[in-house]
Formats: structure tokens, sequence, C-alpha cells
């Protein structure tokens, strides 16, 4: 078993191995969309100039996640009668849930997080933009939320805001939307787990919340930040003690 309320540079799928089964409490993560967006970026100007004959679909690319052990290996670490929250887009959301049901989790909801802006239109006009994100929200087993109140399925949060500072990650979460995640679905004193960490807002939520936590994350240079703002968080709980 790894160090609680630790972030790990490693890659998810080799980190599994060193957590034991039934070892967490909860999971809330946000894998890659698997959209490669620099790449999306170009496609997206050769397209616009008649150079590219792609469709509009060919934009979709980046690293594929191997959903199927992914499903497994969580059903695996997490204890029983507890929950999971996944982030995706749309179309990870039709692989996803199928996946993670064969793997014995109870789909449970949808829930969006309601953006106060759309993004860019990378199809210029041959979709609506965005303006939301998708939580699958999964359970193994049955455990009732916590909260009486705050259990609605949309949350509506502007993208940029004072909590968030400044952007750290592509794709980075507020953190009040993960907090109220991390009150639902458990008590002081459990452990969240995140293998795509990015930001490393989920585990400061965790951290702030009294619960503890173990990360992953692959890339070098975020880790780097998490570590950062972990040793912040616990820089600046000590001086309020004060």
């Amino acid at each position: 078993m790894m160090d609680l309320d630790n972030i790990y540079c490693i890659d998810c799928f080799k980190g599994f191995k060193a957590l034991n089964e039934g070892s967490v409490d909860l999971i809330i993560t946000d894998p890659p969309y698997e959209v490669n967006y620099m790449a999306k970026q170009q496609q997206m100007r050769e397209f616009d100039h008649g150079t590219l004959k792609h469709n509009v679909e060919s934009v979709d690319c980046g690293q594929c996640i191997d959903f199927g052990e992914l499903a497994n290996q969580f059903f695996r670490i997490l204890k029983n009668n507890s929950h999971c929250y996944i982030w995706c887009s749309e179309k990870q959301m039709i692989k996803i849930v199928p996946l993670f049901e064969a793997a014995g989790f109870r789909f449970m909801q949808q829930l969006i997080w309601v953006k106060n802006r759309g993004t860019l239109d990378a199809t210029f006009g041959g979709k609506y933009c965005y303006c939301h994100e998708i939580i699958l929200f999964f359970s193994k087993g049955w455990k009732k939320l916590n909260m009486r109140n705050g259990r609605k399925t949309v949350f509506i949060h502007n993208i940029y805001g004072s909590e968030q500072g400044s952007y750290i990650h592509p794709t980075q979460k507020p953190i009040s939307i993960l907090s109220k995640l991390v009150i639902n679905s458990s008590i002081k004193g459990d452990v969240v787990f995140d293998p795509f960490s990015g930001s490393g807002n989920h585990l400061i939520a965790a951290k702030r919340l009294g619960r503890k936590f173990i990360g992953f994350e692959l890339s070098k240079q975020y880790y780097d930040v998490i570590v950062a703002r972990l040793l912040l968080e616990e820089q600046q709980r000590h001086l309020s003690c004060f």
C-alpha cells in the first residue's frame, strides 16, 4: 500500500499494482478527454483553409485509455458501498458506462457542470458550442449521500473565479464542485484517490476537508506543480493555527 497524503509521478496502470484491494473510500478523477488539443488546432486551421479533406470528427485524437482495465482496477481498490466520480466527454461517456457496469459498478446518474460561457467551436459552425461538462456518478454496492441539501444534478459555476486563481491545467475543475462531491460521498479520515491528478484540485479539496488522499500524475511538470501546491496548503494550514 502506498503512503497516504501523497502524490506519485507514475502511470496509473503501474501504480494500481501497489494499491491493495478495498483500500480507498472514494474515487474522483478527471481522465484525459482523449483529444490532442495542439494537433486539433493545427488540423482545424488546415480544414478551414481547405487543405485537409477530413470530416469534422477526424480532429478528435489523442492518447486512448483502456477504460475496461480502469474500471476493473477501480472496482478492485474501492471499498464496498462506496462512490466513484469520473469527469468525461460525451464520446467517452457512451463507452465508459457499459464498461464500468460490466466491472460491477452501478451507474447512478449523470451530473453536469454548467459554465458561464461556451468553449471555442473548432468545427467552424459544425456543432453547438459546449458550455457544460459531464461527471459520471457510479456506486460500488449501495451508499447514501451524506448531505440532505446541495444534491442537485446540476452545478452552476464560472470557469474563472477567485478560488481557481490562475489556470494551471487546461481541464482544471473548480474546487467548490469537487468539495461537494467529497462531502457528499465521504467522511473525515476517508481515503480519496485520483489517478489523473492534473492540477491537483481533487487532492486539495480532499485535504481541506480532512480526508486522506493518494494521487497519481504521469506528467513530471504537473507532478511538480501539485507537490508545490500541496506544500503551500500545508504551510497555510499551520499559519492559520496560530
